[in-house]
């Protein structure tokens, strides 16, 4: 394996064609309405001189292209960590200019991170980024020899699945007492899962060469620093297309674990010994692209393994995509959810911001969640471990 690459924290040279960080936001409400979701965090100003890094403690933040507003930030003992993330590709080829693009965003949440850069991020083989062998052998480097606080996916694509079978349980739980964090999403669903399924600390996040990479907005950014970094995040609010409430005042609360990741992924670990368990969990689901009828055959399957028999709520995305291609001879998505919510007797809502999406929050695995219903809003609080 080639000796990894260690790239110092810098905030580049920015191009104004590759910004996207400067979210308008609002004031958060009084008390008397319902919780606010994350992007209601108040507007400030500030100056990032071109080419400059971002001072410690100095709150400069948002947009690095010279003339355009900036966002203060808070700083305090925790803004230290992460101090190193590896960065690892355990699946699909990863985009080099949007990997750089997304770590010069990242060094605006971390101004002093140090980013470990595994070998495989250079390759590629066929629709993978190197063999089998070689992608784990990068996750072990990362967990094992690496001083990395965060083991970092750069990007999704196909082939998680396939190291499954090949890391025993042993190693998964010495990977999950390192006490290092594992982030990512969209096919690094099926290493998220097992790494929480034996106590590690698996974060439902965006990724570097993927969503990160591109116009990630400070909503998107803020939130996930609060994750990484030990703190509560604030509620997130959003509306349900298909409330199914007879009296729209009542609330309707639920409360369980937190699963999330990718429905075709999921579907994928039916009937294998890594197929995860839905009792007592708040599931969240996202999938792009995929028509409704193909969304409702990975239901279909996952209902009848059993994925959802316990279950406290499932809780779509926003679906980015999931339209029919004739749409006279097809039901809609949401048509298609409102069907599974009947076949299951689950409670279902639609819309969290989530995912393949503009908006990818971070969501932490096995950690405490409420949802709060109440008509057709419904509020998101992490509540910790």
């Amino acid at each position: 394996m080639d000796q990894p690459r260690r790239i110092p924290a810098r905030l580049e040279r920015p191009s104004g064609s590759e910004e996207g960080l400067g979210t308008s936001v609002g004031t958060r409400s009084q008390q008397s309405h319902p919780p606010k979701s994350i992007c209601e965090i108040k507007e400030g100003h500030g100056s990032l001189k071109r080419g400059k890094r971002c001072r410690r403690g100095s709150g400069n933040f948002g947009e690095a292209s010279g003339g355009k507003e900036c966002f203060p930030l808070k700083h305090s003992a925790r803004d230290h960590f992460p101090s190193r993330i590896a960065l690892v590709a355990p699946a699909g080829i990863v985009d080099e200019v949007r990997l750089k693009r997304g770590l010069r965003n990242l060094e605006r949440v971390f101004p002093e991170v140090e980013f470990l850069r595994g070998a495989n991020l250079s390759r590629r083989l066929g629709y993978f980024s190197a063999g089998d062998s070689e992608r784990l052998r990068e996750l072990k480097w990362a967990f094992e020899e690496s001083e990395a606080d965060v083991v970092w996916a750069a990007r999704g694509g196909f082939g998680c699945a396939r190291l499954l079978e090949r890391i025993s349980e042993k190693l998964w739980r010495r990977w999950a007492d390192s006490g290092k964090i594992l982030a990512g999403f969209s096919d690094i669903t099926a290493l998220l899962v097992r790494f929480a399924q034996f106590g590690g600390r698996a974060i439902h996040s965006p990724m570097p060469a993927a969503d990160l990479g591109e116009h990630p907005s400070r909503r998107m950014l803020l939130h996930l620093r609060d994750l990484l970094q030990g703190r509560r995040p604030l509620p997130i609010s959003f509306r349900n297309p298909f409330s199914l409430q007879k009296h729209p005042r009542e609330l309707n609360i639920s409360r369980g674990r937190l699963s999330a990741g990718n429905l075709v992924v999921f579907a994928s670990l039916c009937g294998t010994p890594f197929q995860p368990e839905g009792t007592g969990r708040v599931i969240f689901l996202e999938e792009v692209n995929e028509e409704p009828y193909r969304v409702d055959r990975l239901l279909t399957q996952l209902r009848c393994a059993g994925f959802f028999r316990g279950a406290r709520a499932v809780v779509f995305g926003t679906m980015r995509g999931c339209v029919p291609e004739s749409p006279a001879r097809s039901f809609t998505i949401t048509e298609t959810l409102k069907r599974f919510a009947r076949d299951s007797g689950c409670r279902v809502l639609k819309g969290f911001p989530f995912g393949h999406g503009r908006c990818n929050l971070a969501l932490p695995l096995n950690e405490r969640v409420e949802i709060v219903e109440q008509g057709p809003m419904v509020t998101v609080k992490i509540l910790g471990v």
